[in-house]
């Protein structure tokens, strides 16, 4: 059985791209023969690129803040332009962190051609027996073009494919602005799975029908699945350091508790995350995918914010904490409350949460708690892309 992924493969970030390796490794281990659609919409591939462009990067802000009031609109707008063409010094780092990620995606995902538009890729597409949207955040307007984006909902695919969603990320979709696009575009699926617990009621009414919740493909393989492939790389300078990969919004604040945590242990601090940051570390910004999964796993501590860094700590039973990301908190709340590891969450007390982060963490218990969700996960799976 062939099957299609479609997803943000593409993004020039580790958890799009790892989650993507995940599942096409998981569909192999099933027996199924997995291809990656590589659809990339030139509105998202914009932001990737390493010299962006300011014109549509500025229509695109223009488009995202239409409902604010228009002189606020206009300065956002007016400021999305003037940042990016600040931005463009930063082209060559930008441009070797691209072909890290790009490289990644060569060696290790089966893409088929590249589409470049929704109307290319419904008119020229070679059919798969099934279909998979997801991981990740495709149902997200903010990433796609400020509307619902008919690819991530497999309204191209042959109407006798087996079509499903897989843990999609809806903790950034207003179901009540898109509620009619949604359902309208959600017929197409047999079956839909998202990521989010605190998401399924609401979407349940939206849609009525029934909605289920699953794991990010990143979890359902295992350390040692990790172990044999891509987490193969002796990365010695972090096994005594604190690996800090953080994400924009909160990221002062997890660098300001790393910092904490590096005066009472006495040891450097390893930043892995996309921006570089000032202060006394050791700069490893804009690493690529292996790296990032290499990095946590050698690390001593890890200190994070992204949800992604959640996941491969747990994976790989680090000493970790996290950050709580105030946009996109509610995925890692979902997780570290499935896994009952919520006293990982920095609270507001620094000292209080640094005497967390060296308590053992029961992961026989956080193992038992994956494998039972891997083989709920493994189920839909099978009898989503099974007529």
């Amino acid at each position: 059985m062939k099957v299609g992924i479609v997803t943000f493969h593409f993004a020039k970030n580790c958890g799009a791209v790892l989650q993507c390796y995940a599942l096409q490794s998981v569909l192999r281990k099933m027996e199924i023969e997995p291809v990656v659609i590589d659809y990339q919409p030139t509105y998202h591939t914009a932001r990737y690129s390493a010299y962006r462009n300011p014109f549509i990067l500025a229509q695109q802000a223009w488009k995202k803040h239409a409902a604010r009031k228009p002189a606020d609109r206009i300065i956002r707008t007016v400021k999305c332009f003037v940042g990016i063409i600040w931005d463009y010094r930063l082209g060559k780092e930008r441009k070797r962190v691209n072909d890290c990620f790009d490289a990644f995606v060569k060696q290790y995902l089966r893409l088929t051609k590249r589409y470049t538009s929704y109307r290319v890729l419904a008119a020229d597409q070679d059919a798969c027996d099934g279909y998979i949207s997801g991981s990740d955040q495709v149902w997200n307007p903010h990433l796609t073009d400020e509307k619902l984006d008919e690819a991530y909902f497999l309204l191209f695919a042959p109407k006798a494919a087996c079509k499903i969603s897989y843990a999609v990320s809806a903790c950034q979709l207003n179901m009540k602005k898109y509620g009619d696009s949604l359902r309208r575009y959600t017929q197409a699926l047999s079956a839909i799975s998202i990521r989010e617990e605190t998401e399924r009621s609401e979407m349940e009414a939206v849609l009525n029908r029934r909605v289920s919740v699953h794991i990010d493909p990143t979890l359902l393989l295992t350390a040692q699945d990790y172990n044999e492939e891509i987490a193969d790389l002796k990365v010695t300078e972090a096994q005594k350091c604190i690996v800090v990969y953080a994400l924009n919004e909160t990221d002062g604040e997890v660098f300001a508790y790393a910092r904490s945590l590096s005066e009472k242990y006495g040891i450097p601090i390893i930043d892995i995350s996309p921006k570089y940051h000032q202060g006394e570390c050791i700069h490893r910004n804009g690493v690529g995918p292996k790296e990032f999964v290499n990095y946590i796993k050698n690390g001593m501590y890890v200190v994070t914010n992204s949800f992604h860094g959640t996941c491969f700590s747990v994976i790989f039973h680090k000493k970790f904490q996290v950050v709580t990301h105030s946009s996109r908190g509610s995925r890692t709340d979902s997780l570290l409350s499935m896994l009952h590891l919520t006293q990982r969450i920095v609270s507001g007390d620094p000292e209080v949460s640094m005497a967390f982060m060296d308590q053992d963490i029961d992961y026989a218990a956080v193992d038992q708690t994956l494998e039972m969700k891997r083989k709920e996960a493994l189920n839909y799976l099978k009898n989503g892309l099974t007529r």
